[in-house]
């Protein structure tokens, strides 16, 4: 009887849903994420304050003190394809507690700091690796609970970041003035404990399509595990031990994704874009000091650009959700407006036009991130979405440890930050045209096959687990609102990207 307790106890927590609920304790959800981004970015988008107090204080150049601001980002970008793969494994919500507690403990143990290498290693490296950890999987549970609404969602949540930098900035700086940069270290360190409470908020979700994804893995790892033997029989040989790491890589990492030109685009214009975006965000305060700026209008700066990013962030998710904009052109647009203003900034000097420039670059920033992750979710899919976001961030992340850190050793050389600007500027308007050309060539290509694909209806070819039969009867699908991926080869790896919304593709 006790053992049928159990059980009933454990089928009642683990209902499975058709679809994401579009709402309920998913907007709980929200609210966690609001607090793991206000920490967790706000943080990282605020470090140009330590970053002109670090240099006066270890008298090192700009270049040294930009591997410590800049690894702190880029570092918790690069975590996304391994906290994707842990959260696979034991959990979106174990893995953000554990980040919230490494974030929190790294932070504390850099007050004791002795030297720049010290930095580096404590607040760059450990503190970035907490933050990546708990990003990317509670990102991705939000692409578990909303369906429709995701952008709305995704929007709201990213909201966390622009407050976050709009908090910490002057709240850093005045933590600073009161107890010294190793205090603030100290009380920051405490504040991201607050992660894990967040964490606890992230109640799983158990969908339907997570069953016949794991039926269909398990099915092509029997398949291949057959084919190893029989390959090892005929030729009297063991299988291969790469090929079995690639397999095991492929099945935890989703490098499969990679066959899909969509996703490989998505990737090589976040390497422009990202090595671009955050050289206004660590070099401003350095800057704005450099040109004659006090100290609270330079941390004024950052808090201007945490503030717009709200607005940019939320208001976009709402547009694209409810109006219906183009999901590609309004990302695209936002990009290489955001790189043209990078390179105009450079040309002004009054506190208020830096200031307008700032809150410009923040909206364009807020309608960044909250784009992102949605675009990701639809050329991957909501069962490969989260191991898809990991891969995203880890190219962002390379590009994001590259660019300040160029723009620092410039500044050694220069003693200037305009051929910094100039360089990033350049890159994100790349990132940014690459993904306009793309959605304007989508559109064009997808207008063109309307009238010589067969169509069904858009309920017909909602279920993807109904979408083999259908074509290898027709082997291409498409209607108005509809464009499906036609290269049967690559079927078994990109089922969850094969339709994108017409209106919304990229």
């Amino acid at each position: 009887m006790e053992i049928a307790k159990k059980t009933m106890k454990t089928s009642k927590q683990r209902v499975m849903l058709d679809k994401p609920p579009d709402g309920g304790w998913g907007w709980v959800a929200v609210v966690a994420v609001f607090i793991v981004l206000f920490i967790g970015r706000g943080i990282p988008n605020a470090v140009g304050v330590y970053f002109a107090v670090l240099t006066d204080y270890y008298q090192e150049g700009a270049g040294s003190i930009s591997w410590i601001t800049s690894s702190l980002s880029a570092v918790s970008l690069c975590t996304g394809p391994f906290s994707a793969a842990l959260s696979k494994r034991y959990a979106h919500r174990n893995v953000v507690f554990v980040g919230g507690l490494i974030a929190g403990i790294s932070m504390v143990i850099t007050s004791f700091a002795t030297g720049v290498t010290y930095i580096f290693i404590t607040f760059g490296i450990l503190t970035g690796i907490g933050f990546g950890l708990a990003r990317a999987p509670a990102v991705s549970m939000l692409g578990r609970y909303f369906e429709k609404r995701h952008a709305t969602a995704n929007g709201m949540a990213f909201v966390g970041t622009g407050c976050g930098s709009f908090v910490f900035a002057p709240f850093t700086r005045a933590l600073i003035n009161t107890y010294g940069w190793r205090g603030s270290f100290i009380i920051i360190g405490a504040i991201c404990l607050n992660i894990c409470v967040a964490a606890t908020l992230l109640r799983p979700v158990y969908l339907k399509g997570d069953r016949e994804e794991n039926d269909k893995k398990y099915l092509q790892n029997s398949t291949s595990d057959r084919r190893s033997t029989s390959d090892e029989l005929l030729n009297h040989k063991p299988a291969s031990r790469c090929s079995k790491i690639a397999r095991t890589m492929n099945e935890h990492f989703e490098l499969s994704l990679f066959k899909n030109v969509h996703f490989s685009l998505i990737m090589i214009s976040s390497f422009f874009f990202g090595f671009g975006t955050n050289i206004p965000l660590i070099h401003t305060v350095k800057r704005a000091l450099d040109i004659g700026m006090t100290e609270n209008e330079a941390s004024l700066l950052v808090s201007i650009l945490g503030f717009c990013m709200m607005i940019g962030g939320f208001g976009q998710g709402l547009l694209v959700d409810l109006v219906h904009m183009t999901k590609g052109k309004v990302f695209g647009s936002a990009i290489t407006l955001y790189g043209v203003f990078t390179i105009i900034i450079v040309f002004t000097e009054s506190f208020f036009i830096n200031a307008i420039i700032m809150g410009l670059l923040g909206v364009f920033r807020g309608t960044i991130a909250s784009l992102y992750g949605p675009i990701v979710r639809e050329i991957t899919g909501r069962n490969r979405f989260t191991g898809g976001y990991g891969l995203s961030l880890l190219f962002l992340g390379i590009a994001q440890m590259g660019g300040p850190v160029m723009a620092g050793y410039v500044y050694d050389i220069t003693s200037n930050y305009d051929v910094s600007f100039y360089v990033g500027g350049i890159s994100t308007i790349i990132g940014g045209l690459m993904v306009l050309g793309h959605t304007f060539f989508t559109r064009c290509r997808s207008s063109t096959e309307k009238g010589e694909q067969s169509a069904y209806d858009g309920d017909d070819i909602a279920d993807s687990s109904e979408l083999p039969d259908k074509i290898k009867s027709t082997n291409r699908v498409s209607n108005a609102d509809t464009v499906c991926i036609e290269d049967m080869d690559a079927f078994s790896e990109c089922q969850s990207a094969m339709c994108f919304e017409k209106e919304t593709s990229i």
